[in-house]
């Protein structure tokens, strides 16, 4: 498609009015900046560019700023413009100059955008973002490639080929100026640019446009799956938890997808390593799963959930005590049953400790002594808290535990003179 058409499509029902073009001076951002210029009072738009100076480049990146300058004034677009050494950012980041270019640009463009900001991704950009893609492991989104509008960012070339840009720039005499490292192959996409889309292009002259279409394609596949995702999501979501019920019996495509859903709602990173092990977690319908970040997720009673990232803290103390003190009206309370251990049924004596490997214990209402591993399990409480959690136990074996009570053989009754009143609480952490 010629780039006026293009254009004139993409901004058929685009309402915002404020365009600033990212401008670089290169030959894809001088058609896109010339095609609005030519256009900007039939499509009623209030044009404008913006410039960043990497410093990557020496005198030719001054060369660029100078260049965008000049354009700009003579055509009377307004320019802003600014400076940033990459290269030093990236060393001490520690990370790629690439990804330190992405990080700065993209911030100069959120800080000083009115509107929208035009880019000038085109068909070719699309194929070869694609290939990239293929080489790591990708889903569908990724083969969707480069959108035509994410936030403030808008593209309007994206369904033209490098080669009917520059037709339009030949066409109508636009300069442009040449960044000398996309003639290297010291970046990958250059490579993939110089290696491997000729050798599709000899298979199919009109690889770039046929792949659009394919994306086309793939994006209403890609939209319906989400719409599907979307509409179980909401029926398993409270707003803090996810039911797992039958989620074994989801397709993948769904699955996963309420997967994403539920680490981005939560505000966790959404990868495919989470994505992978949140879905697995959800099917086998029990355990847990640790986000990089270091947090926790864990499924119980037929939900999953984040944990807290703090690990609790108890105060417990042993107080002895008569049972005339804590009797109401001439009985012993239940109330007080939960936390009262007979002083003359203690085998050896009392300590304080959290479960060991084999604890059991047998409440007063239980018939047969219950693992605390498994009691623990059926109150839900997180693996990572059973670690600290309070547990009493004398000579022959534990006789109370936080939040369940005091095991039978311990229990007062009628001939209990004295007790052991234990007092505890949580003191910190969720």
């Amino acid at each position: 498609m010629d780039i006026l058409s293009a254009i004139r499509l993409f901004f058929k029902e685009e309402k915002e009015k404020n365009i600033a073009v990212a401008l670089s001076g290169g030959a894809d951002s001088m058609a896109l900046l010339m095609g609005l210029y030519i256009l900007k009072d039939e499509l009623s738009i209030d044009l404008s560019a913006m410039h960043l100076n990497h410093c990557l480049r020496g005198e030719e990146s001054d060369r660029d700023e100078a260049f965008v300058k000049e354009i700009c004034s003579r055509y009377k677009i307004p320019l802003c413009v600014e400076s940033a050494d990459v290269g030093a950012v990236a060393q001490q980041n520690g990370i790629s100059t690439e990804l330190a270019a992405r990080q700065i640009r993209y911030d100069f463009f959120e800080r000083n955008a009115k509107g929208l900001v035009a880019t000038a991704h085109n068909a070719d950009d699309n194929l070869e973002t694609v290939i990239y893609r293929l080489t790591r492991v990708t889903g569908i989104n990724g083969l969707c490639s480069i959108p035509e509008r994410r936030g403030i960012y808008i593209r309007p070339l994206l369904c033209c080929t490098r080669e009917e840009i520059e037709v339009f720039l030949k066409e109508n005499n636009i300069e442009y100026v040449t960044d000398s490292t996309n003639l290297t192959d010291e970046y990958t996409r250059n490579r993939i640019r110089h290696s491997v889309i000729p050798v599709l292009r000899e298979l199919n002259s009109s690889v770039a446009e046929s792949f659009y279409q394919t994306a086309k394609m793939l994006k209403e596949d890609r939209d319906y799956l989400e719409m599907v995702a979307e509409q179980e999501f909401s029926l398993r979501f409270d707003g803090e938890k996810l039911s797992v019920k039958d989620f074994g019996l989801l397709s993948n495509a769904i699955s996963s997808r309420v997967s994403a859903l539920f680490l981005e709602k939560l505000g966790f990173e959404v990868n495919n390593y989470c994505i992978k092990g949140v879905t697995d977690l959800c099917v086998k319908a029990e355990g847990r799963f640790q986000i990089k970040d270091g947090r926790m997720l864990r499924v119980s009673k037929g939900f999953l959930m984040a944990e807290s990232d703090e690990i609790p803290t108890f105060k417990t103390e042993i107080v002895k005590q008569t049972v005339s003190e804590i009797k109401i009206n001439g009985k012993i309370h239940n109330l007080f049953l939960k936390n009262a251990i007979d002083c003359d049924k203690i085998e050896g004596s009392l300590i304080v400790r959290t479960r060991n490997s084999g604890d059991s214990i047998a409440f007063l209402h239980r018939r047969v002594s219950k693992p605390l591993k498994k009691w623990m399990n059926e109150e839900g409480i997180n693996t990572s808290d059973r670690e600290v959690w309070p547990v009493i136990s004398d000579d022959k074996g534990v006789v109370w535990v936080y939040g369940g009570g005091v095991d039978k053989r311990v229990c007062p009754d009628e001939n209990t003179k004295f007790i052991y009143r234990v007092f505890s609480e949580k003191t910190g952490g969720k």
